[in-house]
């Protein structure tokens, strides 16, 4: 374990006055936010995330991490104030992939925790949402493995300092979907 560095920070509830040497850097960064963290240490991804989501002039209250629930990781609060999770797929490759496999590895992401976080915006960094992905993700709800807890209600996706709105395809064989939103699955 590294050296342990004195950190104070002025802004925020329950930050620590210490961090690993080798995350000064990261917690520098976090501090900035204008989103509050009480006390949780945001991974690099998520700082990444909120830097990006705040410079378009969004605004959320981050959800403190639990080890008894998975939660989401903010409320939107400049949106829909609903709970919403960030996926921040790897991007190694993604230029020389098709859209299949850029797919496959959004929809990952996205199914790992679906039965307990509803709402999802994806961070593809830099890359570009190809209207092809789009049209493809927005069959997320309606792949045949699905089921109806696995489902996710919104999508939205972050790509190249852009946020679009993924208007998913609600219909799936056999159930429907307007029922099993209804019921909050």
């Amino acid at each position: 374990m590294g050296k342990i560095v004195e950190l104070t920070v002025a802004r925020g509830v329950g930050r620590p006055e210490w961090v690993p040497e080798g995350e000064l850097f990261w917690w520098a960064r976090q501090a900035r936010l204008a989103t509050p963290t009480y006390g949780d240490q945001l991974t690099r991804a998520e700082v990444l995330f909120m830097e990006k989501f705040e410079a378009l002039g969004e605004r959320a209250e981050w959800i403190p991490k639990t080890r008894a629930a998975k939660t989401a990781d903010f409320y939107w609060t400049s949106r829909d104030g609903r709970p919403w999770d960030i996926k921040s797929p790897s991007l190694e490759g993604w230029g020389t992939m098709t859209v299949k496999q850029q797919y496959k590895r959004i929809a990952g992401r996205i199914s790992d925790d679906a039965p307990f976080k509803k709402n999802v915006v994806v961070d593809l960094g830099s890359e570009v949402l190809t209207d092809e992905l789009a049209q493809k993700l927005a069959e997320y709800n309606a792949g045949r493995w699905r089921t109806p807890e696995h489902l996710i209600r919104k999508l939205v996706i972050l790509a190249d300092s852009v946020l679009r709105v993924i208007p998913l395809r609600m219909e799936m064989q056999g159930v429907d979907l307007a029922l099993a939103h209804h019921m909050g699955t």
